[in-house]
């Protein structure tokens, strides 16, 4: 758009899609030589158009996860495609042109607005704003004005103070206070504002009691409300101080506004005069202009129902009472709504307060909301018409509106607040939502507490009520302030991957955030031509020519006419032009024919007197322009590269200058450090933008905490924002303390690490070179140990095996995880004797551990912060650390004890189901109520409970139960009725309970669960606590808080249930006492209490009676904002034990490293690839990068690990990469790595210079897996001290360079290798126990499935060990001997089962020569053979 009006007129193609370029924002530093090329290339006589490229920046940018509305509902920033459409500031959807490639670590802030929402943005993007000064333009600012404003104020306190002298209450409500003073012209005042004021002034309300009448259509009724009430007198004397402020000054006309980013309003600061005004603000959106949707319900009943309907029912209950001077009820104008509706209404003769709707519950079911209220997203993009009547029919029922128009809708349900409040803001109405916990006063003035309410109030001139009594007090006009969203604070926020959009409209405005907060799309300007004065310089907006074009085949049209009138502006007026199109790649990946239309302009410009500057990004212009060498021909290339360091410190110093910290710098080097620091750990942003950013943010905390702009607040801002470590937040001296602490039992392993990574540490390392480059080889396995006695919970396909000893496990077995499901065990490592502390949890369940034995847990800080909805992760700490800190905290004065520790409670241990003869839920039945000692089979139940209780286990067993004597018995027939002359036959205790005998003839004091049954599946064992809490459990009323309880005289069944409970994670403690019984025998009942959320008692019952309970127990404590939760345990006491024991690690194969010990106690294992990504990065996920080289082990491989390995590091380049096995990597792939260990750079398929400098390179291999056998032989060590790996150090190296064939190590990566991280392997001794224990299961587990002994020849152990060992990297452990015992011995075994089922003993001998017996065999012609014993 022209600044001349008859320009637009004349030339209106140029004035709808481009702009005079604006000026730049700071002074142009170091781009002298480019614009030199520029301007030459402008005055060439025919090549004169210029095509600027330069690396991507980093956009104006949200985060992935920002939710954005569309004209259907919603998505996500992440989600968003080119030709998607969103919603633009006007309301009106408008089309996504382009989105850009996402970044890894942009620089965001958190934008708080003054409606409570918070919207995340990263330093770029930009916003159309108001700003103070736009907003005291629009304000007149002469002496006349300000003296007139001075009158005003005058005659406004007079009034007020006449008021307060006048006939007047003596006491007012703040209500009465506002009818009062609004007959003074120009005072408003809110009742919250009131309130807040008064109190402030020391003006404190009364409590106080009013009687009312209210007239109903069946009478006079009188009722009393308690109220607070003001001094008449007093309250207005105080109001008369504060009129200045409620005194306006009027306005001169329309608030400008500008675009700013986001660190511009950091830069200035949020509030000015003093911190008393908020310096930007954001217009609220229009109303959401979109088409009328099929709706099957009318929105107005739809609303109405919401409002005051009944769930379930299509009814709803209004009041019949008549306000003053009405002669309809709001019942009778709720009816008369809906018949207008076309709904057949009526009232329900069982109750005069209730409307039916004849057809309408169906509707409601069909909407998908009778049962559960909230509001459709079909709804929510309705028309205006229909949005607007949708909210008229929940204001009528639900919503108020005081004498000062302010309106108010409350609700306890969130989700239909939340839907609610989207509702009014999609309106194009200004709303606030609040939290606070409700309540009321009953008769005698108490508080009683409620539900947590939510309260959404805002103030509008759209008639949101169709209730005549409301829609009377809707206010004709509102204050501006309703028009605007005001900026209050500017926060950094933690980095996180974002991208940017552009849009199609006029303003280049979309809609983001829940709240539809208007946001300014990339306005891409990078180079301006201010020494040029002659030409005329245009911004083109190719976004704005694509959208009027319309489709591709349009664009070629357009794009002749839009040049042919700027040939006729050249010749008309007298001045050539120059076309600035960026994002040029926009307009060239459209068409074919857009392409051919743009060539004879770009060959015939010079003559025509057009120059046309072009720009996009490297990546872009390979992608879209290069393949089209004519086009290429007709542009001169202007590369456009990022400054060097001398120009970059310059441009911060201006920045410095600007910012007003130039005096914090006595030098350069700060500005030197932030240029290194921002070329190293910010790759996918360009010079010199990502070195103002990092300075703009050390201003920024500068300002806010005055700390020095040295390197310790750039580390901080660099920690902060991008979470890199360039202070090395790892204490030298204890890097090999800290990794011992996760990585036990590899001493030298280590200490290689932590001797490399000491170089790192005092910045010493090769700055052209990664960080460091470890060859880890040997064997791996790494843990933390248990005791060897503690028992664990495993998993068996034929749940036969269902525990273990920790010193039993071996590599293949499976434990389980935190949440329950199998994990495989790949390591297991005896330590030997050591010191052991005995963990106890707050509900009794113990461990022994060892002192360096991590654990995942939370501070009581860290679960307050969890338990509130935060993202916050857990610590791990040893044992012995938490130890030495205590596990309690105590105050002074106070006897309580507060945990300072929580573990993550267990998920449900998921055993296989089992295969039991009785159902489990009967079985807890029996052992419930069964009288087991009878001959029949007999249960105890009476009432309605036997309703339930004895006819399923009658259901069970076929039968139809019959009362039986006295006292509520039961017994149960067999088959359909009795014999002739004969009694019933009945069911025997004996004979159904046949395969628990335990139970049969067992008392009370006597029963126990079966061990099977404790170990069936998740199913099976939540029906055995059915069946157990059925008969008795019991579950209190609200008293009780609706406790859930079990009640017994059998300790071993509390210590039964409690093992059932704990395997299924349910926290639960138990109380005993002595109950005295008739004859003064005495009996110890146990009482096991359960510590589960109200939401899952119902899972511990399926007797209606209990279970109507339970579910009442959600409902009455819905919405509470204190819930307790059990997702956590705390950790009661820690004490060392007395002697040593002794103990085990183990190395489980699970993302968490977490697994089941104990009594469903969750435990910590690790491994140390990952401990150096937690150490450096402090986080072993994403900061952890893997390949798997035997993907790689072709030459075709080589492009695709390549691209892979470059996009990953140009993503994240402060990384641990893990190259696994590389020796199986192909040649040309072992070339690629050996480009990063030599230059630490790499280029990726677009010709970018990807960085590998911040990156630890971890390799892995299996070669040189022979030495590894030698020192299993000669020196392993179940220690991992590296006494005996020193001296084959040499030999280790020897061993990998030698090697050959597939095994073969690159010997040239070798010389490159930082350090050799050898693992030491396992003594024989360690190896022959895991084998024997795994062989002694296999025994035994034939003879129970089989009845079939074995005899086991003595040179079996020998034969799997020591002449079919391992040769790999695992030599040293048993993994593969094991493996060998299953392929051998365990195959043939059941070979000879299944060919000869009759024999009962049978032998496993080895036939031939041992290699370990004759060392001068070169191979063993042994075997197994198995054989029947005779």
């Amino acid at each position: 758009m022209f600044h001349e009006a008859q320009l637009n007129e004349r030339y209106p193609l140029l004035s709808k899609l481009s702009e005079p370029l604006k000026k730049a924002e700071r002074d142009i530093v170091g781009r002298e030589h480019e614009t030199m090329q520029l301007l030459a290339s402008m005055r060439r006589p025919e090549l004169c158009n210029a095509l600027l490229l330069a690396e991507a920046g980093t956009g104006k940018l949200l985060p992935l996860g920002t939710p954005i509305p569309t004209p259907s509902g919603w998505t996500t920033m992440g989600d968003l495609q080119p030709g998607d459409f969103v919603l633009g500031r006007d309301g009106k959807p408008t089309r996504v042109s382009y989105v850009s490639e996402v970044d890894e670590t942009p620089l965001l802030y958190d934008i708080a607005l003054s409606d409570g929402q918070v919207v995340t943005a990263c330093a770029d993007h930009q916003w159309l704003v108001a700003s103070v000064s736009g907003r005291a333009e629009s304000y007149p600012t002469n002496v006349a004005t300000t003296q007139a404003r001075r009158d005003r104020v005058q005659v406004r306190r007079e009034a007020l103070l006449a008021l307060a002298k006048g006939d007047i209450p003596e006491f007012s409500t703040a209500g009465e206070l506002i009818n009062l003073i609004s007959e003074i012209e120009g005072v408003t005042w809110q009742p919250t504002d009131l309130h807040t004021y008064l109190s402030k002034q020391g003006v404190e309300p009364r409590d106080a009691t009013r009687t009312t009448e209210q007239t109903w259509k069946s009478g006079t009724r009188v009722s009393t409300v308690h109220v607070h009430e003001f001094n008449t007198q007093i309250a207005l004397k105080a109001l008369s101080e504060q009129v200045f402020r409620r005194t306006s000054w009027g306005t001169n006309g329309e608030l400008q506004e500008s675009v700013f980013t986001t660190q511009q309003m950091v830069d200035a600061g949020v509030l000015c005069a003093g911190g008393k005004r908020r310096r930007f603000s954001i217009r609220v959106t229009e109303p959401l202009d979109l088409p009328e949707a099929d709706l099957l319900v009318d929105p107005y009943v739809l609303g109405a129902w919401l409002g005051d309907g009944s769930v379930g029912k299509g009814t709803f209950t209004q009041s019949d009472l008549l306000a003053g001077g009405e002669t309809l009820s709001d019942m009778d104008h709720l009816i008369e709504q809906i018949d207008v509706a076309g709904y057949k209404p009526h009232r329900l003769t069982s109750d005069d307060k209730t409307v039916g709707t004849e057809g309408l519950r169906a509707q409601l079911r069909q909407v998908g909301v009778l049962s559960r209220k909230h509001i459709p997203i079909v709804y929510l993009r309705g028309s205006i018409e229909q949005r607007l009547a949708l909210l008229q029919g929940l204001m009528d029922t639900d919503g108020t509106i005081d004498e000062q128009g302010i309106c108010e809708l409350a609700s306890s349900d969130e989700t239909l607040a939340l839907g609610a409040e989207e509702l009014i803001r999609s309106l194009g109405i200004k709303v606030n939502r609040t939290e606070s916990a409700a309540g009321y006063r009953d008769v005698h003035g108490a508080l009683v507490k409620c539900k947590l309410r939510h309260r959404m109030v805002f103030t509008t001139a759209q008639q949101v009520f169709r209730l005549p009594r409301k829609a009377a007090r809707v206010p004709s006009t509102t204050r501006s302030t309703q028009e605007w969203l005001y900026i209050t604070d500017i926060s950094p926020a933690p980095t996180q991957p974002g991208k940017c959009i552009q849009v199609d409209n006029e303003d280049h405005m979309y809609l983001c955030g829940p709240g539809f907060v208007p946001t300014h799309n990339t306005a891409l300007v990078q180079a301006t031509m201010l020494v040029d004065k002659d030409r005329l310089y245009l911004e083109v907006d190719p976004a704005r020519m694509i959208s009027e074009a319309g489709t591709a085949e349009n664009m070629a049209a357009k794009l002749k006419g839009f040049f042919d009138e700027a040939e006729g502006f050249v010749k008309d007026e007298k001045r050539e032009l120059v076309l600035f199109i960026d994002e040029f790649h926009q307009i060239i990946q459209l068409s074919d024919a857009a392409v051919e239309a743009i060539k004879p302009v770009l060959a015939a410009s010079g003559t025509r007197g057009i120059r046309i500057i072009a720009a996009t990004t490297y990546e872009e212009f390979h992608k879209h322009i290069s393949p089209n060498q004519p086009l290429v021909e007709r542009l001169q290339r202007i590369n456009l590269n990022p400054p060097d360091q001398a120009t970059t410190i310059k441009i911060l110093q201006g920045m410095a200058e600007r910012y007003g910290v130039a005096d914090e710098f006595y030098d350069d080097h700060i500005f030197r450090q932030i240029y290194e620091y921002a070329q190293r750990y910010m790759p996918a942003s360009a010079q010199p933008r990502k070195s103002i950013l990092v300075l703009d943010s050390m201003v920024g905390w500068h300002r806010l905490t005055h700390r020095p702009m040295d390197r310790d607040l750039l580390s901080d801002v660099l920690m902060e924002s991008l979470n890199v470590n360039v202070a090395f937040r790892v204490d030298g001296a204890k890097i090999k303390k800290q990794l011992d602490e996760k990585v036990f039992s590899q001493d030298w392993a280590t200490g290689a690490v932590a001797r490399r990574l000491q170089l790192s540490v005092a910045d010493l390392n090769d700055r052209g070179k990664p960080m460091a480059s470890l060859l880890f080889t040997g064997s791996t396995g790494t843990g933390k140990f248990c005791i060897d006695s503690t028992q664990v919970p495993v998993y068996s396909s034929d749940g036969e095996t269902t525990w273990k000893l920790h010193g039993d496990l071996v590599p293949g077995d499976r434990v389980f995880g935190r949440q329950g499901l199998p994990v495989e065990v790949l390591g297991h490592f005896p330590q030997g004797m050591q010191d052991v502390y005995r963990v106890t949890l707050w509900d009794g369940r113990i461990l022994d551990v060892g002192g360096p034995h991590l654990w995942t847990v939370y501070t009581a800080k860290q679960r307050s912060k969890k338990h509130a909805g935060k993202d916050v992760a857990p610590m791990v700490l040893s044992t012995q650390e938490m130890f030495e800190r205590g596990v309690v905290r105590t105050y002074p004065g106070d006897s309580r004890e507060d945990l300072k520790f929580f573990v993550p409670a267990n998920g449900p241990v998921h055993w296989p189901e089992q295969d039991f003869d009785v159902d489990p839920y009967v079985l807890g039945v029996l052992i419930g109520n069964g009288c087991l000692t009878e001959t029949q089979l007999t249960l105890s139940s009476g009432g309605d409970d036997a309703d339930h209780t004895v006819w399923t286990v009658g259901e069970w067993l076929g039968s139809a139960p019959k009362s039986y004597g006295h006292n509520y018995s039961w017994v149960f027939p067999v088959g359909v009725g009795p014999v002739e002359d004969r009694r019933d036959s009945l069911f025997q205790t004996k004979d159904v309970l046949a395969s628990v005998p335990d139970l049969i003839g067992a008392r009370s004091a006597e029963r126990r669960i079966p061990e099977r049954y404790k170990h069936g599946s998740v199913q099976q064992r939540w029906a055995l606590v059915r069946g157990l809490f059925d008969t008795d459990g019991s579950i209190g009323g609200s008293n009780d808080r609706f406790n859930v309880s079990y009640s017994t005289f059998s300790k071993g069944l509390t210590e039964d249930l409690r093992e059932v409970l704990f395997s299924l994670g349910v926290s639960n403690t138990v109380k005993s006492w002595i109950r005295t019984k008739e004859g003064g025998r005495e009996l110890a009942e146990y009482n096991v209490h359960v510590k589960v959320g109200n939401e899952d008692k119902a899972r511990f019952f399926s007797l209606p009676r209990k279970h109507e309970i339970a579910r009442r127990a959600v409902i009455e404590t819905s919405g509470r904002k204190r819930v307790k939760k059990f997702d956590m345990v705390g950790i009661a006491s820690i004490e060392k034990l007395p002697g040593q024991q002794s103990s085990s690690c183990i190395y489980v194969n699970g993302e968490e490293h977490l697994y089941q010990a104990g009594q469903f106690v969750v435990t910590h294992n690790t491994e140390l690839a990952k401990q150096l990504a937690r150490l450096l990065f402090g986080d072993d996920q994403r900061h952890l990068i893997r390949f798997d080289m035997t993907e790689y082990a072709e030459d075709s491989s080589f492009a695709a690990f390549r691209a892979e390995l470059t996009k990953r590091v140009w993503d994240l380049s402060h990384a641990v990469l893990l190259f696994d096995e590389v020796e199986k990597a192909s040649a040309m792939v072992t070339r690629v790595l050996l480009q990063v260990l030599d230059d630490g750079r790499l280029n990726d398929d677009n010709n970018r210079e990807v960085s590998f400098l911040n990156t630890y390179i971890v390799l892995t291999t299996n070669a040189g897996s022979e030495i590894y056998k030698d020192i299993s032989q000669y020196a392993a060590d179940d220690t991992g001290s590296g006494k005996q790996l020193l001296e084959y150090e040499k030999l280790i190296r020897r061993s990998i360079s030698s090697t050959a064939g597939d095994n073969r190590f690159p010997p040239e990566l070798l010389g490159r290798i930082d350090a050799i991280v050898p693992f030491q392997p396992l003594s024989l001794p360690t190896q022959q126990k895991i084998v024997r224990k795994k062989l002694r299961q296999m025994v035994q587990e034939v003879f129970v499935k089989h009845n079939v002994r074995i005899d086991v020849d003595a040179r079996v152990l020998q034969y799997l060990i020591e002449d079919k060992g391992d040769t790999d990297s695992d030599a040293g452990g048993a993994r593969a001997a094991v493996a060998k015992l299953t392929d051998e011995v365990t195959t043939a075994v059941a070979t000879f089962l299944n060919e000869h089922p009759a024999e009962r003993r049978i032998r496993i001998d080895v036939v031939g020569d041992l290699v370990s017996d004759d060392k001068n065999l070169l191979s063993s012609d042994a075997y197994v053979e198995v054989s029947a014993v005779r």
